[in-house]
């Protein structure tokens, strides 16, 4: 902006290819998958071949009305590798506002099972532990005090 008036623009923007959904695969553990409106144009997913990325495919029609309609993010069952996953889909917006596409991450539903699973354990195991160390200085007080009293 130069006296007011703006004079140039810098844009700035990441190529929503292939490498772009392997970095993130790599820091999250997740599936991820570039939609172009409702097509998906990138992914971390391998055909059975282990060579030939997914790509081509189509959203849950649930989810195309959910995030290119309405644009609010959105979770659905989807199959992959013959396996039930939980996918989240979410709107990408282009410079304008308007929705163009979706960016959706998987995890297989076994891997949050057991997430969950080793979650409550975790928190039974630490539940348990804070039992035990209340319980035992008010056992030890308790003793005290009925040996302190006629």
């Amino acid at each position: 902006i130069y006296k007011g008036k703006t004079i140039g623009v810098v844009l700035a923007g990441y190529q929503l290819d292939n490498a772009f959904v392997d970095g993130i695969k790599r820091v999250t553990g997740l599936e991820m998958f570039v939609y172009k409106g409702d097509v998906s144009i990138s992914s971390t997913a391998f055909a059975a071949d282990g060579t030939a990325r997914l790509g081509g495919g189509t959203a849950p029609d649930r989810v195309k009305k959910e995030v290119l309609e309405s644009e609010k993010a959105t979770l659905s069952d989807i199959s992959m590798y013959g396996e039930p996953f939980q996918a989240s889909y979410a709107p990408l917006k282009n410079e304008d506002g308007k929705v163009v596409g979706m960016l959706s991450a998987a995890k297989r539903q076994q891997e949050i099972i057991n997430i969950a699973n080793a979650t409550n354990r975790l928190t039974l195991i630490t539940v348990l532990l804070i039992i035990t160390l209340l319980f035992v200085p008010v056992f030890i007080m308790s003793k005290w005090i009925k040996s302190n009293t006629i």
